[in-house]
């Protein structure tokens, strides 16, 4: 038994907490980027498109924004 934990036939190795929070990074990014992507993109829409998208993609930046506050 290690000190650890007894290992486990085919489980994922262990990975450092550097690597951890160098991955939790990565993806928080990743959220970030589409936030971002979602709110410009909303603001550029024009004519009958802002009309039915514009408000989708201010809806879907809320949701990855509190989907962010939840991992924070």
């Amino acid at each position: 038994m290690a000190a650890d934990g007894p290992a486990v036939r085919g489980a994922t190795p262990a990975i450092s907490r550097e690597r951890l929070i160098d991955l939790l990074n990565e993806d928080l990014a990743l959220e970030y980027q589409a936030v971002i992507a979602s709110v410009v993109y909303s603001q550029v829409l024009k004519g009958a498109q802002y009309m039915t998208i514009a408000a989708e993609l201010e809806k879907h930046a809320a949701d990855l924004t509190g989907r962010l506050e939840i991992k924070m």
